[in-house]
């Protein structure tokens, strides 16, 4: 029997992470990709070493344990600037192929997981994850609660975050690509039970057609 595998994406702050773990609680696998892609940095790798190539980023951003500074990256990427537009583009061509090269070992490697995988993907559309989904959700919440989150989260100064949120592409985006739209305005119940009817769905045999046109929402 094939594996389900949901791809969950929208931008920082939005509480993909909290909706994941729902489906976590019920038995599926979650690979977090923000997690792979932080592994893959903080320490020597075939991802680290391609983004230190002079002609990318520089051995500037490394620490002395060979690892990636988060925070000299974020400033070159994040900056708002054309050049920082175009290095963002370089830093996501680079990771996206690495990142999906790892998800992809793991999906192949399902062990005794029988519910199924969901990617908590924020770039899931950008890095072409979708195509390893046979459903994706899109969760999405309001710039103020974003920011409250990511205040809360990364510790990051205000002017960085942001710049994070101005950077992410619009909800309409988001919408216009996923298969299921979820709005979390803030309430964990109503969170949860977006995400358990979207269980129930994907248990009594439904297409992601039908799942969309239930208009699930948050």
């Amino acid at each position: 029997m094939q594996m389900t595998v949901i791809g969950v994406t929208g931008p920082s702050g939005a509480g993909k992470s909290l909706f994941c773990s729902r489906f976590a609680e019920a038995g599926y696998r979650v690979i977090d990709c923000d997690a792979v892609y932080h592994e893959m940095i903080s320490r020597p790798s075939r991802c680290v070493a391609e983004l230190s190539r002079e002609e990318n980023f520089g051995r500037g951003i490394l620490l002395p344990d060979g690892s990636v500074d988060r925070r000299a990256l974020s400033r070159e990427v994040f900056a708002g600037t054309p050049e920082a537009g175009k290095k963002l583009g370089l830093l996501n061509a680079i990771t996206h192929r690495h990142v999906r090269t790892s998800i992809k070992r793991r999906l192949s490697h399902p062990g005794n997981n029988r519910r199924g995988f969901v990617i908590d993907a924020p770039l899931l559309f950008q890095a072409g994850v979708e195509a390893d989904c046979c459903l994706t959700v899109a969760v999405l919440a309001s710039g103020k609660i974003r920011l409250e989150r990511l205040r809360g989260r990364d510790g990051l100064p205000d002017s960085d975050l942001m710049a994070r949120l101005g950077a992410a592409p619009s909800d309409e985006w988001y919408s216009g690509l996923a298969d299921v739209t979820v709005v979390n305005d803030g309430s964990r119940g109503r969170l949860f039970s977006a995400a358990d009817a979207i269980m129930k769905m994907i248990d009594e045999g439904r297409s992601p057609e039908e799942i969309k046109k239930a208009a699930v929402s948050g």
